[in-house]
């Protein structure tokens, strides 16, 4: 099974409520089995995220205290 690619078409940035995130070029594939988005390895380090617990949902960007922790939407 071929999947749609588009290669660098998009933008992402993180939408937070006490601040500002770069905005970073992506490439995006759709796979119309899948009704989650998920990102790559490349793409969280570019925005500095920092995943803390999988499960829970919990993770802080690379300059946040250490005592910060942000939930997933």
């Amino acid at each position: 099974m071929s999947l749609p690619y588009y290669i660098s078409c998009g933008v992402l940035e993180l939408v937070l409520p006490d601040r500002r995130s770069k905005a970073i070029k992506i490439s995006i594939i759709v796979n119309p089995h899948v009704d989650e988005v998920m990102m790559s390895d490349y793409a969280v380090s570019e925005l500095g995220i920092m995943l803390l617990d999988f499960k829970k949902g919990l993770w802080r960007l690379v300059d946040d205290p250490p005592q910060a922790l942000r939930s997933s939407e």
